[in-house]
């Protein structure tokens, strides 16, 4: 049986990542998946180096701190959205932009889950035109198209892959989370 993953990918700044980390921990922590923070996007350091772990440790959680670990020597792996299970090392903006219909986010309520939930905020597939003038419709479309995802604190418990790729502008935050599992790393 192949271990199941969460990889948080860095997105805005510093408090954002960090309230999207305590949230991602609780999504790990009640799907049992193993943990990668990766904030090798550029925004803190040089991009293609992961600096998250070079500030902060994580604590009492089960995590990696590689994405090497994770894709080199597997098999083809499961992988959402798939377009990031081809390009894993891909940074967010890379890959995607936030895209959201204003009409439709205050009509769908915010404790929908899974697919619809796109409807509220999504992350567009980057090399898709964006039309101003249609946002609606293509909010809509978005529920279809498998390589455009909702905001991390969106997603359902049960999703059958084995590497969930999870990003977020600022979800719930979780107090007592962030205090157990998150630690900043102190110089020896």
């Amino acid at each position: 049986m192949t271990d199941k993953h969460l990889i948080v990918k860095g997105g805005a700044g510093l408090g954002n990542r960090l309230i999207t980390l305590s949230n991602a921990i609780e999504y790990a922590k009640k799907t049992s998946r193993i943990l990668l923070v990766d904030w090798s996007d550029g925004q803190f350091g040089v991009k293609g180096k992961n600096v998250f772990y070079d500030y902060f440790c994580l604590n009492q959680i089960n995590h990696t701190e590689s994405i090497d670990s994770i894709f080199t020597g597997k098999t083809k792996l499961k992988c959402y959205p798939p377009v990031w299970g081809e390009s894993p090392f891909d940074s967010l903006y890379d890959l995607y932009v936030y895209y959201n219909s204003n009409y439709l986010q205050h009509i769908i309520p915010a404790n929908v889950k899974g697919s619809i939930s796109k409807l509220r905020g999504c992350w567009r597939q980057k090399d898709i035109p964006d039309n101003k003038n249609c946002r609606d419709w293509q909010a809509l479309i978005s529920v279809f198209k498998r390589n455009d995802i909702t905001l991390g604190s969106m997603y359902r418990r049960k999703m059958n892959y084995d590497v969930v790729f999870f990003v977020d502008f600022c979800p719930k935050f979780y107090t007592e989370t962030f205090r157990k599992h998150i630690t900043i790393k102190t110089t020896s």
